[in-house]
Formats: structure tokens, C-alpha cells, sequence
């Protein structure tokens, strides 16, 4: 069933014209800025007006405004802005949303025209249809949530198809967040990223909240229908812990990667499958993939990060590791080392004694 959105905004200025006082008024019609939603989808825009007759400006980009006309008034500078200094005037986009400018000839005709300012990488003009998954069993590997964005961001009737973890991923401005409903039947692991596992025989409803750098919120939900509970071993094994290596704090550099491996300790040989997750970036480019491989963004700003490794098998487990970034011309190496061992010493060439042994580095003195 279709929902509208109605807004109403009066603007009043007063301009000055060869010594005449003239009161402008700019009135935006409700029905001219209505969004409705769409029929058949559980999330449609109601951020930006759909109204495909309004001329389109893309957010911190420039149009020409009407030509011939000398004074250009807009009705809400938050969205769109005039530059009268060069002819014909300049409109800019702020912000998404309508905004109407106000239109002055020499000769003192004037008139409104409404222009819609929208984002290309925002809420505007996405769809975000909400959808079903069937699992046949439950205790598989994580899974993603399978969603697609139907994209007409400037309202001009041609639209393309983008997968939600990729809109939000090349967008970190924009955020995506899941929970579940019902986590016995379908858990989330990780809000951010869109993967869930199926816990048990049963159904439950996923909803995500996805919101973009202008504050604008849409949610989504969807239905997760697991068929069979998960096959339980005579003997199942068991997790104790879940060990990093290296560890438990290295340093690394910024613009670097690190390879990292993860021991599953328990009884029985339990799986050594792990999900690796790193916690603490600043940078959206700083990343961990599946493998254990970390990269540090060459911008990132974190003094500290932290990567976790969790079994796959028992999520209850993990184990954690700190990493300490090193930027800009932080330097750790020691051209001098010594080592003592049974009272003997060694460093840049000199001799190290083990237990009354003695072993040579470098050119012994």
C-alpha cells in the first residue's frame, strides 16, 4: 500500500529594484515535493522528491540557471546556491532535497523554477527491495546477505544494479548495520559486514539500516528460512582457544601488509577454520581477508589496531592480537645488539659465549 510524504516550505524575501521594494514570495506546492513509496518494495526514496520534471543537480556540482534573467534568488541556500556575478547565474548544489529559485528580468518579470539537487553515492534514488534466502542446512559457513540496490540516483528513468556490500563499501561515507530478529535460528556475525550464519532449523528476519552521509535512513529487511538444523558428530570435539601468529603485539608500517596465521586449540582436532576481523582502522582501505593477509592503509591514522580470529566452528571462541602502526619515519632497527647468555656478549663483531662456548659474529676482535 503506497505511503506519501508531504512537505510544505513558504519563503519570503524582499528585493530591492531601482528603489521599488518588491515582495517575492516563493511558494513550493506540497504535491510538486512529494515522495511515495513505490509498490511491491519495502524501502523506496523519501529523501529526495521523485519528480522527474525538475531540472537535476549532482550535490557540489554547477549548472547555468535561466538564461536572460538578471537576479537569481534561491528559495533554501542548504540545498542549492546562485552566483549572480556571472550571467547566465550559477546554481550549485549543497545538499539533496528541492529547493526554487527565484527568477528577475531587467524588466521586472520574474518567475520560480524548482530544481531537484541529489547524490549520486546517497540514499536518493536507491531501492532497496527486500527479499527471502533459503539455506538447506543449518552450521555452514557464514553467509552473505544477497541484496541488490536498484540505482537511478538523478531520477532520469535509467537505472543500474549494484550489490548493498558493494554500495557500502565504495562509499565509506555510507554505513550499513544488520541485526537479526531471531539469532537462535539466523546470527549475525559482524553488523557491518553483512554476513550471517544459520544456527538452527527455523526462520528469521534480518533488518538492515543503511544511512549516508546526509543523515538519510532507509531499513531492510529480510526473510531467512533454514530447512534442516545442523548434523551433530557422536563425538563432537571441542574449542578451547584460538591462538594468533605472530603475537600477542607486532609493529607494522603504514602502507605494509603482514601475513597472519591462526591455531584452533581444542580437543578431538576440532576445525581449524577461523573468520578474521580487524578492529580499530580509521582508514577504510586498512583490510584483512579471509586468508589471515593484513593491510595497512598508507593513510592510516590509528596509532593501535586489533585483528581477531574466531572459529568457525565455536564463535564463542577467538583469540586477538595487537598491532602497533608505525607512520611517517618512526624507525625500530638497532644497528648495535647485544646478547648476553652465560655470561658472555656479542655485538657488531664481537664474540657471544654460551655455556663456555664460543661463537664468532662478524670479524672477532
Amino acid at each position: 500500500m503506497g505511503t506519501t510524504i508531504k512537505h510544505t516550505r513558504k519563503f519570503h524575501t524582499l528585493i530591492i529594484i531601482g528603489g521599488i521594494i518588491a515582495a517575492l514570495v516563493i511558494a513550493v506546492p506540497a504535491m510538486l515535493i512529494s515522495g511515495t513509496f513505490a509498490g511491491g518494495n519495502d524501502v523506496t526514496d523519501t529523501f529526495n522528491p521523485v519528480n522527474s520534471s525538475y531540472p537535476q543537480i549532482e550535490v557540489n556540482k554547477s549548472i547555468n540557471g535561466a538564461a536572460g534573467s538578471k537576479l537569481a534568488v534561491s528559495a533554501d541556500t542548504s540545498i542549492l546556491t546562485t552566483n549572480v556575478a556571472v550571467q547566465p547565474s550559477r546554481l550549485t548544489g549543497r545538499a539533496p532535497g528541492v529547493a526554487a529559485v527565484a527568477y528577475m528580468t531587467a524588466t521586472g518579470a520574474g518567475r520560480n523554477i524548482y530544481y531537484q539537487v541529489y547524490d549520486p553515492d546517497g540514499i536518493a534514488g536507491y531501492i532497496i527491495p527486500g527479499g527471502e534466502m533459503v539455506i538447506d542446512k543449518a552450521g555452514e559457513d557464514p553467509i552473505l546477505i544477497n541484496l541488490k540496490l536498484t540505482i537511478d540516483a538523478a531520477h532520469s528513468g535509467v537505472t543500474t544494479e549494484q550489490d548493498l556490500t558493494d554500495w557500502n563499501n565504495n562509499n565509506p561515507d555510507n554505513k550499513v548495520s544488520w541485526k537479526s530478529l531471531q539469532p537462535a535460528v539466523a546470527a549475525i556475525d559482524d553488523p557491518t559486514s553483512g554476513y550471517f550464519t544459520a544456527v538452527d532449523k527455523g526462520s528469521a528476519v534480518l533488518i538492515g539500516a543503511v544511512t549516508d552521509k546526509w543523515g538519510a535512513k532507509q531499513t531492510v529487511s529480510v526473510l531467512v528460512i533454514i530447512n534442516a538444523a545442523a548434523s551433530i558428530p557422536e563425538n563432537p570435539n571441542t574449542v578451547t582457544g584460538v591462538a594468533i601468529t605472530p603475537g600477542p603485539s607486532v609493529d607494522i608500517q603504514a602502507g605494509s601488509s603482514m601475513q597472519f596465521t591462526a591455531e584452533v586449540i581444542g580437543t578431538d582436532d576440532p576445525s581449524q577454520s577461523v573468520r578474521w576481523a580487524v578492529k580499530g582502522n580509521l582508514s577504510p582501505g586498512t583490510s584483512i581477508n579471509n586468508n589471515g593477509t593484513l593491510l595497512i592503509a598508507s593513510d592510516e591514522s590509528a596509532q593501535a589496531l586489533t585483528v581477531y580470529a574466531a572459529s568457525q566452528q565455536d564463535r564463542s571462541k577467538s583469540g586477538f592480537i595487537t598491532v602497533n602502526v608505525i607512520t611517517g619515519g618512526d624507525d625500530h632497527t638497532t644497528d648495535d645488539t647485544s646478547v648476553t647468555a652465560g655470561g658472555g656478549s656479542a655485538g657488531g663483531g664481537g664474540t657471544a659465549t654460551v655455556g663456555g662456548g664460543t661463537t664468532t659474529i662478524g670479524n672477532a676482535n
